[in-house]
């Protein structure tokens, strides 16, 4: 009978542990996408306002 409960506390941790990773997974990837937005908008903002400095000392 000991047996039959382990085996299955194992499984339920087993599947508990699947869980959590696929949930820390979802909200690395999301919190990865989001810097990753917003760097690329930093950089692209960032290129903006080299551009226009550029263009305005060749005037």
């Amino acid at each position: 009978m000991g047996r039959h409960i382990l085996r299955g506390r194992l499984k339920m941790s087993a599947a508990s542990f699947a869980k959590m990773s696929a949930a820390s997974f979802a909200k690395t990837s999301a919190a990865s996408f989001t810097k990753n937005r917003a760097d690329d908008y930093l950089l692209s903002e960032t290129a903006l306002r080299e551009a226009k400095q550029t263009d305005a000392l060749s005037e």
